[in-house]
């Protein structure tokens, strides 16, 4: 449903209610947002991730329409089935290695635990979770081991959604957003982690948006602090 009249310079439309909705651009942890960046901008490649397509060609396809950064998801699961079982990289390395051959910049997702490590969605030993979040930056990172094809982290994928774990829950997301944060620095200083991206839902969240046509604050993407 389109907003009429058109809305104005500072608000976005909200097309399930056809209302417009002001952006505050006064981040309360990190203060007024001067410019928007739009290398903060990119497409989710989630079919890259599960194996539903050939990577190399989607890959291929997303360069062509002019995608300069894809999310891709790499199952913790997939590398590391059991406790003590080693890391296979393999899959995750062709499904990064199909976006960087093309150009673009991978956000790598780090988000649901493997089965061993969790129920359902979500991740409860820890530990386990740690020394993930380290070997993954440690082999894609800028770190003294890593190959260097990634730069940017996210954890967890649109955590106000009610299937996630993190459902009403902002401050335990942000403290596993925080313990990732920490791992990923620990190997690679220049790592840039990100949290969270957000999909739309009416009412206030709690995620740094409200669907209810009020305020909602932009996110500022680099969690460095």
């Amino acid at each position: 449903m389109a907003c009429s009249p058109d809305c104005g310079p500072q608000e976005v439309c909200n097309e399930t209610t056809g209302q417009c909705f002001e952006l505050d651009l006064n981040c309360p942890a990190g203060g007024p947002i001067a410019q928007f960046d739009p290398s903060a901008l990119g497409i989710a490649t989630n079919e890259l991730a599960d194996g539903r397509y050939d990577a190399a060609s989607r890959a291929e396809l997303l360069s062509y329409i002019g995608v300069k950064r894809g999310q891709i998801a790499i199952s913790w699961g997939q590398i590391q089935p059991s406790p003590h079982a080693p890391y296979d990289w393999a899959k995750a390395d062709s499904r990064i290695e199909a976006l960087v051959s093309e150009g673009l910049d991978p956000v790598v997702l780090l988000g649901d635990p493997a089965p061993w490590a969790g129920r359902g969605h979500r991740i409860l030993d820890l530990p386990a979770w740690s020394d993930f979040v380290r070997a993954a930056v440690s082999r894609y990172g800028g770190g003294s081991s890593g190959n260097g094809t990634v730069r940017n982290w996210q954890f967890e994928n649109e955590p106000n959604l009610p299937i996630s774990p993190y459902y009403g829950d902002p401050a335990g997301y942000a403290a596993l957003l925080k313990r990732m944060m920490t791992e990923a620095h620990a190997v690679d200083a220049t790592a840039r982690v990100w949290g969270p991206s957000v999909v739309w839902l009416a009412g206030n969240d709690g995620y740094g948006t409200n669907g209810t046509g009020g305020p909602g604050c932009v996110a500022c993407p680099d969690c460095t602090e």
